[in-house]
């Protein structure tokens, strides 16, 4: 059985900013940091983007 990031990896207390992370595959980074533990920043060129991501 496959782990899932939070199992795998402990990111309380980190910050990890991802670019293009409003779509993709960095929306899914995103969710899968965030899922670990981290408090993300997403960046993208459209701000509307963004906030429907976060």
């Amino acid at each position: 059985m496959m782990k899932t990031p939070a199992e795998l990896f402990d990111l309380t207390g980190r910050v990890v900013i991802v670019t293009g992370g409003s779509r993709g595959i960095g929306r899914a980074v995103a969710g899968g940091v965030a899922a670990a533990g981290a408090d993300v920043v997403i960046a993208s060129r459209k701000y509307d983007a963004c906030v429907t991501a976060a």
